[in-house]
């Protein structure tokens, strides 16, 4: 009651500034004006956003213009970061440069965080889970979800790839198999096999131009970059 009482006195004395000719310097939000905000912050919490399935037309547009940009800049910026790791020699240097390179995948995220605005924070926010199982699971108890899906389990023979997929996350092999494929592709692109385990560095050619093309970059295999015939650095003979 106290509370509505001062909410009316502030009403009555920007009336009464306004009746003799002036604004106040704060503006105080009127009762009307503050039952509206109530309303609309009470819809806001009431509110439910999800996502639901998409055309055929409007994901082809979104794989050419998204998918493939964004695979395209990850594969180059993994090779980077590799080459760059590989050809630092100090374990201090290559604790900050890992530092860095977290830093430098990190942009894209901070970059989304500082410039989306606050409607679009709050709507993501508020975006519910997408549930991957089936719809009649919705209207089931625990109890139920657990008999149906736990007798399913019993039923199956537990394997040795079942037992293994248990132990070691999928994330993990994941991580190690890239880590592995992209040095090995170092190794290929700048050493020579020879033989016994053993890589001998590529003999150092310079390009006859220092501009390059996205081209070169995303797909350095189908557009090589033009060098010289002449080495200027070779790997020294054992004799």
């Amino acid at each position: 009651v106290r509370l509505k009482e001062e909410e009316e006195e502030d009403d009555d004395a920007i009336d009464s500034m306004r009746e003799a000719g002036s604004e106040p310097k704060v503006r105080v939000a009127r009762k009307g004006e503050r039952e509206t905000a109530k309303q609309v912050g009470a819809w806001l919490e009431k509110a439910r956003i999800s996502i639901t399935g998409m055309p055929a037309l409007w994901k082809g547009v979104l794989v050419v213009l998204i998918l493939v940009p964004k695979a395209a800049i990850w594969k180059l910026t993994a090779e980077t970061g590799v080459t760059f790791l590989m050809n630092t020699d100090g374990i201090d240097d290559l604790i900050v440069n890992s530092v860095a390179l977290t830093f430098i995948l990190a942009i894209e995220d901070m970059i989304g965080e500082t410039l989306s605005s606050e409607l679009t924070q709050n709507m993501l926010s508020k975006c519910e889970d997408f549930l991957i199982f089936t719809r009649h699971v919705e209207g089931m108890s625990e109890e139920d979800i657990l008999e149906e899906f736990g007798n399913k389990q019993a039923a199956q023979r537990i394997s040795c790839l079942d037992v293994i997929h248990a132990i070691l996350p999928a994330k993990l092999l994941g991580v190690v198999a890239l880590t592995l494929m992209f040095t090995f592709s170092y190794y290929k692109t700048h050493c020579d096999y020879a033989g016994g385990f053993h890589w001998w560095p590529k003999p150092i050619r310079l390009a006859f131009s220092t501009q390059f093309s996205v081209l070169n970059a995303m797909f350095p295999n189908l557009f090589p970059v033009n060098m010289q015939e002449g080495a200027v650095w070779t790997m020294p003979s054992e004799d």
